[in-house]
């Protein structure tokens, strides 16, 4: 069955004029200057069978150190999406009956709202792979960046920055890698269960 209209911050639209930004800025040397008062934390799990939020606890006893290495503010707000795939559409019809195959992420949805109206002047994120897995939602956060000039920049993984021209090349294509094994393993574990169903499934 089709899923529910998305609430407000699930259907965040990238403003107009943030999108197709005509910036490059490659800051290495600048940084200090870029440094965010209200930078917000992103984590994310795919699975947590038990509840635990064992694992995005652990993400957010890196934001300290990556926070102090930008030298920036405390951490304004924290978005948490324990046992959140970052990897499947659902069928979404929204309310001018249109339909769309969206990744419900409603906390990504509001850190982007937060990060384009001001609420949060920058975002630590654990890794490229925690934070975004379908290139349509790196390339609405990348629009942002763009527009509002601040910093989003991870613990891990060679502490990418998306500030950076190059950094944000380097997500793209980091992007498609993770969204591929994920396609790679869905695919297996549907061969799995089919195997396991028996000839009926298959039709033998």
């Amino acid at each position: 069955m089709p899923t529910a209209a998305p609430t407000v911050w699930e259907d965040f639209e990238v403003p107009a004029h943030a999108r197709g930004g005509q910036v490059t800025l490659n800051l290495y040397d600048h940084l200090p200057a870029y440094a965010p008062n209200r930078p917000g934390a992103y984590l994310r799990i795919s699975s947590d069978r038990f509840g635990l939020e064992a694992g995005v606890d652990r993400q957010l006893e890196d934001a300290p150190d990556t926070r102090a290495r930008l030298n920036s503010g405390p951490l304004s707000k924290i978005y948490r999406e324990n046992d959140t795939s970052a990897f499947k559409k659902r069928k979404v019809i929204k309310p001018d009956g249109s339909i769309d195959w969206i990744v419900l992420r409603p906390e990504f949805r509001q850190l982007l709202a937060d990060l384009a109206n001001g609420v949060i002047d920058g975002v630590i994120f654990y890794d490229l792979d925690r934070l975004v897995r379908q290139p349509r939602d790196l390339e609405d956060l990348i629009d942002i960046v763009e527009y509002v000039k601040r910093p989003v920049t991870g613990a891990t993984g060679g502490r990418m920055n998306l500030i950076n021209d190059s950094d944000r090349h380097m997500a793209r294509m980091m992007c498609v890698m993770a969204l591929k094994s994920s396609e790679d393993t869905a695919r297996r574990v549907a061969r799995q269960h089919l195997s396991a169903a028996g000839p009926a499934a298959t039709g033998r």
